[in-house]
């Protein structure tokens, strides 16, 4: 009986895990047809130790660049001494024809193939071969291969899809020329033992088991059913984007292996339908290898028209937009639980901040908890922040935010938009570098001075005074009647919490009003009206639309109103103001929006949101089915505030106090 070996060796994205799953799915079921795996170096689903092997001799007799490469995963154990005469043996030997070996490793660069060539075709001597190599279209290919780059546990590739697709083009040896590879086989074993099978959709009609089969000249209906999975799923857009940045922190692998586990159950929803590349850059590389797939469709397919792929082709004007910076930001944010604070101090530096600070400044503003003894994890949002490059607010990419700001305006009003909402702190007023911990600790001090009917030191009732305040507020929260599982505190109770506090100190109930206007008069020290916005949402009332202020906030609508009234030019064209601390319900659980629309009887798509939160303003109102546009903190403020943090915690701390348990950026 006629034996044959036969090298299936992929190449790389193109459905190999697959076929080499379904060969061992159904070895028994596969053997009437005179098909079976080699037993000899196979090896976690594949023939990666015969490939090895190759790469080792060939590195001993006159070097080959690949084995510096892979044998930082080749297994030693597998690669005995004699294996590929043993696979022979094996062949020989067999009660079935076909024989085969299945392996992306050996299919690689054609430089690698230059010096293992000669010793295949002298271990192989005497055995008929057949050559199986599916090949992808190489814009789809690059995609593909980067996706598995980003997310690999090996890699860990930081670098964006640019820079990947860039050495591609630039490179010679890249090992997307498939013409080159195949060539190169060919001189070995003859044109004739080397089959190429275009992966692609249209061209694999009856499923990619049965084209394998086709290919190498065995044809039944009777071939067992295909339960091919999917057994290595892409990353969406947002989700690879979102790893690309993490890939810059230390993470030891179950960490990472967590991440991926998570934005794969995020990745759950539909696909985007955008390509990584653009249609410009996705036709650039086509250009690229145009003369030598045609070149392999007329040599190795018969094809005289030069025609490998059918896929029509991308054109220019194809629509097309990079990945959204909040969808990224909004994936990192529902990361932000896994990944270790120190992971982020340690690494992140200026990896995606470098734009507007130096890398020293960078690593100082975030390397900065002198208070942790241990990893802590980073707060829900300011991960997402830092890790991401947000456009920042103060710079020239201020005009062109609110260019599209004003246009997102114009055409959700001029479709039938009728609510335009606006976040009010960050968005609608805009803070200063401080954090919310050193706004607490200046009031602590600003109350305390108002309360100087005691002789006790000014520093020691300050830290009684945001002691109180913050005790306050968490008593608030916790003793409010909870609506739907919310309860947001209000400051009135707070304020009324801190007089029982310092009740002990004689200070008498007027001071509830007083600390009110102190707390009003340093927010309003301390914001910015963000008149751009103003402008635009004026032109939006003006057009016939209301216009809504919503905050999640411990002060109530009428403190917000006064801060309003005393900061903008005027007032009317704010329809009404609602807050947190009023309706207990909050943005960042969504409720709020839902509370919104039944008092305002308009549908959920008749609103659009504009906020700073990823999660209350960007994610929330999104769910409930309302438009919604991140407005986000510039990324130098962040970094400020993030810094201010470390510096106030450290300033209590001297106080004999740890306020860890409230301090906020």
């Amino acid at each position: 009986m006629h034996k044959r070996l036969i090298l299936h060796i992929g190449r790389p994205k193109t459905g190999s895990t697959a076929i080499q799953s379904y060969l061992a799915a159904n070895a028994v079921e596969l053997q009437p047809f005179e098909i079976t795996l080699a037993q000899t170096g196979y090896f976690w689903g594949a023939h990666g130790p015969l490939a090895w092997s190759l790469y080792k001799e060939a590195a001993s007799r006159s070097g080959n660049e690949y084995w510096e490469t892979c044998q930082e995963w080749a297994v030693a154990s597998e690669m005995r001494a004699g294996l590929w005469q043993e696979l022979v043996d094996e062949v020989s030997t067999s009660p079935y024809r076909n024989v085969i070996v299945s392996s992306e490793e050996l299919g690689v660069l054609p430089a690698t193939l230059e010096s293992t060539q000669e010793i295949l075709a002298e271990w192989l001597r005497g055995l008929a071969v057949t050559i199986v190599i599916y090949v992808r279209r190489q814009d789809a290919l690059i995609e593909s291969v980067y996706n598995q780059a980003v997310k690999g546990k090996e890699q860990r590739f930081a670098g964006s899809i640019e820079d990947f697709e860039h050495t591609v083009i630039t490179t010679e040896d890249s090992g997307f020329d498939h013409y080159l590879i195949c060539e190169r086989w060919a001189r070995t074993f003859g044109q004739e033992s080397v089959i190429v099978r275009p992966f692609e959709r249209q061209q694999l009609t009856d499923g990619l088991h049965i084209d394998f089969f086709k290919a190498i000249g065995i044809v039944s209906d009777k071939f067992p059913a295909q339960p091919m999975p999917d057994t290595n799923p892409a990353l969406n857009r947002s989700s690879l984007e979102a790893m690309r940045r993490l890939n810059s922190l230390t993470l030891d692998a179950e960490i990472r292996a967590t991440l991926l586990q998570r934005l794969h159950s995020i990745d759950a929803s539909p696909p985007s339908q955008h390509s990584m590349l653009s249609p410009a850059r996705r036709l650039r590389i086509l250009d690229r290898f145009k003369e030598s797939n045609a070149e392999l469709a007329r040599k190795f397919l018969g094809r005289k028209d030069g025609r490998l792929f059918f896929d029509p082709e991308p054109r220019a004007s194809d629509p097309w937009e990079p990945v959204p910076p909040e969808e990224v930001a909004l994936t990192l944010e529902m990361l932000s639980d896994i990944v270790p604070v120190d992971a982020l101090v340690s690494e992140i530096r200026c990896t995606s901040l470098a734009s507007d600070i130096t890398a020293k400044e960078a690593h100082e503003m975030i390397d900065t908890d002198p208070l942790a003894t241990e990893p802590r994890e980073v707060p829900i949002g300011q991960f997402a922040k830092v890790i991401w490059a947000l456009p920042s607010r103060s710079d020239d990419s201020a005009r062109a935010h609110f260019k599209l700001l004003m246009e997102r305006i114009k055409s959700f009003q001029a479709n039938g938009g009728r609510v335009l909402s606006l976040d009010v702190f960050d968005t609608v007023l805009l803070r200063d570098d401080k954090s919310e911990a050193r706004r607490f600790w200046e009031l602590a001090r600003l109350t305390a001075a108002q309360a100087s009917e005691n002789e006790q030191p000014l520093a020691d009732r300050q830290l009684d005074h945001y002691i109180a305040r913050n005790m306050g507020l968490e008593l608030s929260y916790r003793a409010r009647p909870a609506v739907d599982g919310c309860r947001e505190g209000h400051i009135d109770e707070a304020f009324e919490a801190l007089n029982a506090q310092v009740r002990l100190l004689n200070l008498a109930d007027r001071f509830t009003e007083e600390f009110r206007q102190i707390e009003l008069d340093h927010e309003h020290e301390h914001l910015l009206v963000n008149q751009p916005l103003m402008e635009l949402a004026e032109q939006f009332a003006a057009g016939g639309g209301k216009v809504i202020f919503v905050s999640d906030m411990y002060l109530p609508a009428r403190d917000i109103a006064q801060l309003c009234r005393r900061m903008l030019k005027q007032m009317d064209f704010v329809y009404r103001i609602y807050s947190s601390a009023d309706c207990i319900v909050s943005k960042r659980s969504g409720l709020l929006f839902g509370l919104i629309e039944k008092e305002m009887d308009f549908d959920a798509r008749e609103f659009l949101h504009i906020g700073d939160s990823i999660q209350g303003d960007f994610r929330m109102p999104k769910m409930r089915g309302w438009h919604a546009q991140l407005f986000p903190v510039a990324r130098v403020e962040t970094c400020a505030r993030i810094e201010d943090l470390a510096a106030t915690i450290q300033e209590i701390s001297t106080y004999g106090f740890d306020p860890s348990r409230w301090a906020k950026v």
